[in-house]
């Protein structure tokens, strides 16, 4: 058995990374000797825990949403007609059912009281930026590392630029790079088709 906060190991790269129990469980199996390569992503230890987890369903494009999640992102939940708003330790990065469908769990913590079949919503911190440059994500085509604009010139044509994509909470999205604070863009994004619009 490991309590929580306990250090499982560490995995050295360009940081070292320390494993660690997010809450009471007993080891099951562990998935990788000392000093093996494990690639990122491929989990080293199965752990069995008792206490209650929620569970949220992943929408398969969420998936580029969450390619920074790891296991320090603050989770925040709630249950309906129950407790909340209260932390919520991530279990791991998103995991697939046998059915293929994406979840993520977070260790409901022990002083929490709450039954099986439950529902709740669970909020997950991915990443901040202060002072950066957005559009709502209704005027960009893409969503997601790449998209594009209809840009607005000062004579007034529009051309279609390409433009690096950052963050987003849903509603809009960080321009990286390709735009400067000013421009000005149509709200309707281009379309699917070639060239100048």
């Amino acid at each position: 058995m490991v309590d929580a906060g306990e250090v499982l190991g560490t995995v050295n790269g360009e940081k070292n990374v320390r494993l660690v129990a997010k809450a009471r469980s007993k080891v099951i199996s562990v998935l990788a000797s000392s000093g093996e390569a494990v690639p990122s992503g491929i989990a080293v230890f199965s752990l069995q825990d008792r206490s209650f987890a929620l569970q949220a369903a992943v929408a398969p494009s969420d998936r580029y949403r969450l390619k920074a999640l790891s296991a320090d992102n603050l989770v925040r939940a709630s249950i309906d007609n129950g407790p909340g708003p209260f932390n919520c330790p991530l279990l791991g990065g998103p995991q697939r059912s046998e059915e293929g469908t994406l979840s993520l769990l977070c260790a409901v913590p022990n002083d929490i009281a709450v039954f099986a079949g439950l529902k709740g919503i669970m909020a997950v911190s991915l990443e901040k930026r202060k002072k950066a440059l957005t559009l709502p994500i209704s005027a960009v085509a893409g969503s997601a590392d790449t998209g594009q604009v209809n840009l607005v010139q000062e004579s007034g044509k529009i051309v279609r630029r390409d433009v690096r994509l950052g963050i987003t909470d849903g509603v809009r999205i960080e321009i990286r790079s390709g735009l400067s604070e000013g421009q000005r863009v149509t709200s309707q994004p281009p379309s699917l088709d070639s060239g100048e619009e």
